[in-house]
């Protein structure tokens, strides 16, 4: 029976048809915004990236073709030429990865050009959190001028607000003890309920149903005191990512709610 389930499951992923996902995300998000008009440049250390520009000329004349490889142009390779000119206004937007954690200063401040508000918007968080923070603090600097907004992307799957609000409650911990400054603190609108008040409802919510509960094998406690914050929270909800999205729904809509009255 399992080897026919493994045969199955790899029939399915076999089956996905994966022509209209981008090989390079980056690039091709990069093309999309300069088509809309938005200046995009990059502090990433790739030393080559796909151009989709040329790959989508040719197929609206129904040409058929492929991205093209091509080599970086030099002066995007320049860090400090790229940030002078994302400060004088004359770049909209930067991508960045690791390689712009150290070294780089992209908030308002007295003294440069543009002055409008930044918005970071966090594709894939970095795995190490200091890495993470120092890349947010790229944008939020002490002396700026105009406050940042920080976005946190994930899809609409319920299973994916466990990361989200795990790594929300990690960043604005670990900023807390590394700055005193209030404007250049972080803080996020998320509900994170991996605490001692979190186990608490949701140690309810297990009481209040007890056929998920037996389903993914943790049994409701006669009490959370005591327990180390966090990790009757985080136990059920990686556990709930395998049971169905309306369960999973049902679960972050009544111990949010909850929560959000405590």
């Amino acid at each position: 029976r399992n080897h026919a389930i493994i045969k199955e499951t790899q029939r399915l992923i076999e089956s996905i048809d994966l022509s209209k996902f981008p090989v390079s995300p980056i690039d091709a998000v990069r093309n999309k915004l300069e088509k809309a008009g938005i200046k995009t440049s990059e502090i990433t250390g790739r030393q080559y990236v796909v151009d989709y520009q040329h790959y989508e000329h040719l197929r609206h004349r129904d040409v058929k073709a492929d991205p093209i490889l091509k080599e970086r142009d030099a002066d995007e390779l320049r860090k400090p030429l790229t940030v002078q000119e994302y400060q004088d206004g004359n770049i909209d937007s930067i991508f960045m990865n690791q390689s712009g954690a150290e070294g780089v200063s992209l908030h308002s401040k007295k003294g440069i050009e543009d002055q409008r508000k930044r918005h970071l918007f966090v594709w894939q968080p970095n795995g190490d959190i200091n890495v993470q923070i120092q890349l947010m603090g790229r944008h939020n600097r002490v002396g700026q001028t105009v406050l940042p907004r920080i976005t946190i992307l994930s899809s609409s799957l319920p299973s994916e607000k466990r990361p989200t609000a795990i790594l929300a409650g990690k960043l604005e911990k670990l900023n807390a003890n590394t700055t005193a400054n209030s404007k250049s603190a972080l803080s996020f609108d998320s509900t994170n309920i991996f605490n001692q008040i979190g186990d608490q409802i949701v140690n309810g919510w297990l009481d209040g149903n007890p056929e998920v509960s037996r389903a993914i094998g943790v049994e409701p406690k006669e009490s959370t005191e005591g327990e180390e914050a966090g990790k009757l929270s985080k136990k059920v909800t990686g556990r709930l990512a395998i049971m169905p999205v309306a369960i999973q729904e049902g679960f972050w809509e009544e111990v949010g709610e909850a929560y959000h009255r405590e």
